[in-house]
């Protein structure tokens, strides 16, 4: 069977349990191989990704005590979820990383494409969002943390999803091109427009 194909483990007199068809599911779908380079295909994007929690992200200016704030990338993980309250979707694009990689790390090269192109639409957003709807400086609502500039640790976040997009593209292409010379040979043409 082909990697890729969807088929279920066969028992021997021809009946498929629900246990054989998750196993062979989870082992069919990810071929070693495939799956350690595709891997290794996403460590640039992990390592942009790191870099970006460990940096300032944005420097806000607090309408309550009138102090600049650098918030870090770490900060903005870990508070994200509270800022969809606010309208705040930029957010959405780390979760959805994670699944892009799974994709990715799995072969499944056109989900994991489009899937980053919505991360990346989303990630782009949050400037906008910060700027049209500040974020509350404290519990309590009294002030608002006022977007002044973007830090280094955006433009990593932005540039960890455009990594994943391009080993989603490199790996796509590498795993096309061997079909493409495979399909070539057997039609019995030397080139594609020899026909």
């Amino acid at each position: 069977m082909r990697f890729g194909e969807c088929g279920f483990a066969r028992e021997r007199n021809g009946d498929v349990t629900p246990t054989d068809k998750g196993i062979y599911f989870l082992a069919q779908r990810i071929d070693m191989n495939l799956s350690y380079k595709n891997f290794l295909a996403t460590l640039p994007a992990v390592v942009l990704y790191v870099l970006a929690c460990v940096t300032p992200a944005v420097d806000t200016w607090s309408t309550n005590n009138h102090e600049a704030f650098d918030m870090y990338g770490f900060m903005m993980l870990i508070a994200g979820p509270l800022g969809l309250f606010s309208g705040h979707i930029g957010w959405l694009a780390n979760p959805l990383m994670f699944v892009v990689a799974f994709f990715l790390i799995s072969s499944r090269y056109r989900c994991a494409g489009i899937l980053c192109a919505v991360a990346l639409v989303l990630a782009l957003t949050a400037p906008f969002t910060l700027k049209m709807n500040p974020l509350p400086a404290n519990e309590g609502g009294v002030g608002e943390l006022r977007l002044r500039s973007l830090d280094l640790g955006f433009y990593l976040w932005i540039s960890s999803i455009v990594a994943l997009g391009v080993a989603i593209i490199v790996r796509f292409r590498l795993a096309a091109s061997p079909d493409d010379a495979t399909n070539r040979a057997s039609s019995g043409s030397a080139s594609p427009t020899a026909r």
